[in-house]
């Protein structure tokens, strides 16, 4: 029996896990270097993001939703956000990681399929951080659940849907081949 695309890509990256999460710490070290927070910047940035989401939200616009509290409302539209912003990022620096990085592919004997797969990696920071912040702020509130614990499980399939996307842009340009 033949084995499929996916079973080949599946296998490609876990014989290559070491590599890849080498490559990824390299790339987020260097992302953040020379700023004044460093790595930090990875927990401020949504933590900003969330609090501009609460002034805009609830004192600009004064949104009330039926049934929710402020809290809850700005912790729903955080939650549907971090989701969101790491898709984006993955999407957006997935496809164009082949690109980006033409010269460093070109003269080393990296593997060309691991490009895309780091930046789908790096894109969870922002769902690893997001999801620690709604897990605290809803412990809290007192509203944790106990189907939190399915969240990794759909987890683990979105970054999982998102490497066949970000994976296709092979041919040399900054649009997806789909």
């Amino acid at each position: 029996m033949r084995a499929t695309t996916f079973d080949h890509s599946t296998r490609f990256l876990i014989s290559r896990r070491r590599l890849l999460w080498r490559v990824a710490r390299h790339e987020l070290r260097a992302r953040y270097a020379g700023s004044v927070l460093g790595v930090g910047w990875a927990v401020v940035i949504p933590l900003v993001l969330l609090g501009v989401y609460a002034a805009v939200y609830l004192v600009i616009f004064q949104v009330k939703v039926p049934g929710l509290s402020a809290t809850e409302y700005v912790l729903l539209i955080f939650s549907g956000l971090v989701p969101f912003l790491a898709t984006s990022e993955a999407l957006v620096t997935g496809v164009g990681a082949v690109v980006a990085n033409k010269s460093a592919l070109s003269n080393t004997v990296f593997p060309i399929d691991l490009a895309p797969a780091k930046a789908v990696l790096l894109s969870q920071i922002t769902m690893v951080v997001g999801f620690a912040v709604i897990t605290m702020a809803l412990a809290v509130t007192g509203r944790l659940s106990w189907t939190m614990l399915l969240v990794p499980i759909v987890w683990v399939l979105h970054v999982l849907a998102l490497f066949g996307p970000v994976g296709v842009s092979r041919n040399g340009s900054d649009h997806p081949v789909l």
